[in-house]
C-alpha cells in the first residue's frame, strides 16, 4: 500500500556551496564536445534540460552561479540551460572540480575536461590530434 507524498511549499534556491547542481547533473546533465566536419570548428558546452515551466525559474538561477543562457528546447515544455564556449566553463569547471559527480557522469566530466585542455593547447588544429579528439568527444557520453 503506498503512501502518499507529502507537498513541500518551501524554495529551496541552489548555491555553488552545496551539491545541488551536481546531483541534477548526475541524473539530467550533459557535458558536449562536436568537433565539425574537416575543418578546425568545434562547440564545447554543458547542457542541463527540464521540462515543464515550474523549472525555468531554477535554471535562470543557475545561469547566475555558472553562467550561460536558458533557451526553449526543440521538445515542447522543455528548457534547456547552456553554457557554451571553451572561454566561459571557468565557473563550470569551479563548481564541479568541488563538487565531484558521482555517477557514470564522473567519467564523463573527466574526459570533456582533457578535451578542453586538448583544445586550449591547439591540439583540435592537427588533424591527426584532430582524430584522437573526435574519438574522445564521442566517448563522453557513452553509457558502458
Amino acid at each position: 500500500r503506498s503512501q502518499p507524498v507529502e507537498f513541500i511549499s518551501s524554495l529551496v534556491t541552489p548555491t555553488i556551496h552545496d551539491f545541488w547542481l551536481s546531483g541534477i547533473t548526475d541524473a539530467e546533465g550533459c557535458f558536449n564536445c562536436s568537433l565539425l566536419g574537416n575543418s578546425k570548428a568545434y562547440r564545447f558546452r554543458f547542457l542541463l534540460s527540464q521540462l515543464g515551466e515550474a523549472n525555468l525559474t531554477v535554471l535562470t538561477h543557475i545561469t547566475t552561479l555558472i553562467g550561460g543562457v536558458v533557451r526553449t528546447h526543440s521538445k515542447p515544455g522543455v528548457n534547456e540551460l547552456i553554457v557554451n564556449g571553451v572561454r566561459k566553463m571557468e565557473q563550470v569547471f569551479k563548481y564541479f572540480d568541488t563538487h565531484p559527480l558521482y555517477t557514470k557522469k564522473a567519467k564523463s566530466y573527466q574526459l570533456w575536461r582533457d578535451i578542453h585542455a586538448s583544445i586550449l593547447k591547439g591540439e583540435h588544429l592537427s588533424p591527426a590530434s584532430r582524430v584522437v579528439l573526435k574519438a574522445k568527444a564521442r566517448a563522453i557520453n557513452k553509457r558502458n
